[in-house]
C-alpha cells in the first residue's frame, strides 16, 4: 500500500508551527518569571529557537543581513532568549503584513 505524499510545509509555515508550540510558549513565560528550568528543557528551547532562527534567516526576516551566530558553548540569559523569541515574532508579523 502507498501512502500519500503529504504536502510540504513552507518555511514560512514551520516557522508559523515553532512559534505556536505551547511548550515553548510556557517555556518562555517561565523564564519571563525569574524562574530556572531543567536541563532538558533548556536544551529542547535552545535546539527550537535555533530552528527559529534558521527558518528567519532563510526567508530575510533577520534584522541587519549577516546575524553573528550564537557560540554553542555560550549559555544565552534568559533575557537574550526571549529577546531572540519576541524580535522573531515581530518580524514575522511585519513580513506577513506585507503580503
Amino acid at each position: 500500500m502507498v501512502k500519500p505524499k503529504q504536502p510540504k510545509i513552507t518555511d514560512e509555515q514551520k516557522l508559523l508551527k515553532l512559534e505556536e508550540d505551547p511548550r515553548l510558549n510556557q517555556l518562555l513565560d517561565q523564564l519571563e518569571e525569574g524562574r530556572d528550568l531543567s536541563n532538558a528543557d533548556q536544551k529542547w528551547l535552545d535546539i527550537q529557537l535555533d530552528k527559529i532562527e534558521q527558518l528567519m534567516q532563510r526567508l530575510g526576516l533577520t534584522e541587519g543581513g549577516e546575524a553573528p551566530a550564537p557560540s554553542p558553548k555560550k549559555q544565552l540569559t534568559d533575557d537574550e532568549l526571549l529577546n531572540r523569541f519576541e524580535s522573531g515574532a515581530d518580524l514575522l508579523k511585519d513580513y506577513q503584513k506585507q503580503d
